[in-house]
Formats: structure tokens, C-alpha cells, sequence
């Protein structure tokens, strides 16, 4: 028996109940993306933008990647945040939030380009 399955960002059009024109989906997770319906194939080169036949019929689905989201927050607590052996996980993401908190807004001009280790071009 051979099964087929769909991507994610197809299916959580039908998951999130957004299938009529001008309803958004944006998911936050080890990655992240905006997604919505289409009436009709269109793309923008300039913003790198461009959509796909979707699930639900005779419409096309805009996919709008931000890359590594959630996924970049777990390797800064695991890898560079505190010991790990030391503590939970839970303590360390709440030591993390405290940390956040008490810094100014700009973080003093830190910036952070989460494009790691093959996770495509910025």
C-alpha cells in the first residue's frame, strides 16, 4: 500500500479553518509562516513572494516564510543561555524571560540573524 501525504503549510489552511478569501493563518512553531488564500495565481518579485495551487479548490495559497522561529529560541537556551545539565528546561526559559525584561528596548543595538546552519539565504 502506498500512502501520500501533504506539507504542512497546505494543510493548516484546513486545520486552522482559514479557507475563504482575507482569512490569515500564521503559525509559530520550529519555523514560522503566513498563509492565505488566493482568488487567483499571483506573485512579487520584489518582496520575494509567490503562490501555489492550494487544498481547497480553485483557489491558490500565499506562503510567506520567516524561517527558524521557535526552533532558534531552543538553541539559544540549550546552547548559550545557562548550563543545562544544572537546571530544567522550564527554569531556564523563565530565567531567559527574566533576563528579556530588565533589557532595554533594542537590546543596545544587538542584532540577530537566525540563519543557521542550512537554513537558506537571509
Amino acid at each position: 500500500q502506498i500512502m501520500v501525504g501533504a506539507g504542512d503549510s497546505h494543510t493548516s489552511i484546513l486545520g486552522s479553518g482559514a479557507v475563504s478569501i482575507g482569512q490569515l493563518h500564521m503559525c509559530i512553531g520550529t519555523s514560522s509562516w503566513i498563509t492565505c488564500l488566493l482568488p487567483r495565481r499571483r506573485f512579487d518579485l520584489l518582496h520575494g513572494l509567490t503562490s501555489m495551487p492550494s487544498v481547497v479548490p480553485g483557489y491558490n495559497m500565499l506562503v510567506a516564510e520567516q524561517g527558524p522561529a521557535g526552533k532558534v529560541l531552543e538553541l539559544f537556551v540549550e546552547q548559550w543561555f545557562t548550563d543545562k545539565s544544572s537546571q530544567e528546561s522550564d527554569e531556564r526559559y523563565l530565567q531567559l524571560l527574566a533576563a528579556a525584561e530588565s533589557t532595554p528596548p533594542g537590546s543596545n543595538g544587538v542584532r540577530f540573524l537566525p540563519w543557521l546552519n542550512g537554513a537558506g539565504p537571509p
